[in-house]
């Protein structure tokens, strides 16, 4: 059934993948594209007699897998099978995933997509999806200590000194946490200073381009115009725009035509030569409003997100912002626990 799926609405999936992973798409598109593949699934299903019940093999995932499917279509697809499924069948399979050996790799993307952290077994090791689980879990005392112990710069009791800080920075590198939500949420609960502590320091631990991507990742807005002026010398260029991007989400175009960022973005070059004149031209017009600022999708870290703000953000940020969320309601918490 899934290779059946995956043929007849392929282009669906093909865009709903993109919406997903693309900086530039919103989650608002995003839940559309998913609407109208449920819509027509629905149809399929009801035109064909078919039950979708049982459509999930995982000797069909495989076999896909080996295929030149691309890996996060399929991702997309399977995800799309088991959202539909209840929390029993569904904590089934994506403990089943995580367990088998040629298929663990679509497991995190899966668990992203269907945000079943809360779902996950007490064996699922994994720091970044552990955050989150955890992250969910803030009204339960026993999950905040657990937190604590795994992740201690949330724990805001006491301030870190610079040194704490870096021993924190270095042991997330060596434990392959660098392009994970895990790290982009460490820069965001540091202080401006503690975060300058980090740059000063990121580029003899990391390349040039990775530092600066670092250094936007902490959302401090000051720091575009630098990320900005090596684009054109950057043999990651698509990062350092996505960086630019997450950090300032709709309201970079302002400074640069939408169509020159997509172009930038996709690696056209003279578009990324366009993309820094129109961003240093328009910069210092709005240097004022942005450079104190720190920011998500281009809205400051103390916003409250409603449903509207939800759904302008990428899908990506979007999970991110559920996890600074999360932190900053953890503060209440902390009273709590220091008062008993």
């Amino acid at each position: 059934m899934l290779s059946i799926f995956v043929d007849r609405f392929y282009h669906q999936l093909q865009a709903l993948n993109g919406a997903r992973i693309s900086p530039f798409s919103s989650y608002g598109y995003y839940a559309q594209c998913k609407k109208q593949l449920t819509k027509e699934y629905w149809l399929f299903n009801r035109h064909n007699g078919a039950d979708s019940a049982n459509a999930l093999d995982f000797a069909e995932v495989s076999e896909l897998l080996s295929s030149e499917l691309d890996e996060s279509i399929l991702t997309d697809a399977v995800a799309f099978f088991i959202d539909e499924m209840g929390d029993e069948q569904k904590a089934e399979y994506i403990n089943a995933l995580y367990f088998s050996e040629k298929l663990q790799g679509l497991f995190k993307g899966i668990v992203d997509i269907t945000d079943s952290y809360h779902l996950l077994s007490d064996a699922v090791s994994d720091k970044e999806l552990l955050l989150s689980k955890l992250m969910g879990m803030t009204n339960n005392e026993e999950a905040i200590h657990e937190l604590y112990d795994c992740f201690p710069w949330l724990n805001t009791s006491e301030p870190l000194s610079s040194d704490a800080v870096l021993r924190m920075f270095t042991d997330l590198v060596e434990e392959g946490l660098l392009n994970t939500k895990v790290m982009s949420l460490f820069l965001l609960v540091l202080s401006p200073g503690q975060l300058n502590v980090i740059g000063n320091v990121a580029s003899n631990v990391l390349s040039a381009d990775e530092a600066l991507c670092l250094l936007g990742r902490g959302g401090m807005v000051k720091h575009a115009p630098l990320i900005n002026s090596v684009l054109a010398h950057s043999d990651a260029s698509s990062k350092l725009l996505q960086a630019l991007r997450d950090l300032l989400g709709s309201s970079l175009d302002s400074l640069v035509e939408f169509d020159t960022q997509l172009a930038a973005w996709q690696g056209e070059q003279s578009a990324i030569k366009r993309f820094q004149q129109e961003f240093a031209l328009s910069w210092p017009k709005y240097e004022d409003e942005f450079a104190s600022q720190r920011m998500i999708s281009g809205y400051p870290l103390s916003s409250a997100f409603n449903e509207g703000s939800r759904c302008a953000v990428s899908v990506s940020n979007l999970l991110l912002i559920d996890l600074l969320t999360a932190y900053q309601s953890l503060q209440p918490a902390e009273e709590a626990l220091g008062a008993e």
